[in-house]
């Protein structure tokens, strides 16, 4: 067995030297078990035998979680306020319901009010990710996790509406 050809690592000769030279350089903990890699020969870690390999990423993907959080949560808003909002649609077109039952419009409306703001809020935070994103991680979390319950409330606001009052 030859220095550049580990049989357990995947990569390439190549990328095994640039790791081997990296790890030379640099101390290191290994990803998996944290066993220090400084002056490790090979590109494999000696403590838990993991493959090593060199990476290039960003800070910003690394804090991707909360932005992403922010961006379902309005997705599912809208497909909750959308899908309620063409089921009372289609109500409307096949039974012609009358013009006195006002609850039934009050609540229509407030159902295409929710989906059309979810629609609007989503478009902006996928717009905004790079301010977003320059936010500090702790800020960053706050805000995903206002937006899910904000979206959360509403909808047990109109399903609380629809069961209870109606």
């Amino acid at each position: 067995m030859t220095r550049s050809e580990h049989p357990l690592s995947p990569y390439s000769p190549e990328d095994q030297r640039l790791v081997r030279e990296f790890l030379a350089a640099h101390d290191v903990r290994c990803p998996v078990c944290a066993y220090m890699l400084a002056g490790t020969p090979e590109a494999v870690c000696p403590e838990c035998a993991e493959p090593l390999r060199l990476e290039l990423t960003s800070q910003s993907a690394a804090t991707l979680g909360p932005w992403l959080f922010a961006v379902i949560s309005f997705s599912l808003g809208l497909g909750f306020f959308g899908t309620t909002s063409a089921i009372q649609v289609a109500v409307f077109m096949a039974h012609q319901l009358n013009r006195q039952s006002t609850g039934v419009y009050v609540f229509f409306t407030s159902t295409l009010i929710g989906a059309l703001m979810c629609g609007v809020l989503l478009r902006v935070t996928i717009r905004a990710r790079p301010r977003w994103q320059a936010q500090p991680l702790a800020r960053q979390r706050r805000w995903a996790w206002g937006v899910f319950a904000s979206v959360c409330v509403a909808q047990i606001a109109f399903a609380a509406y629809w069961f209870f009052v109606r």
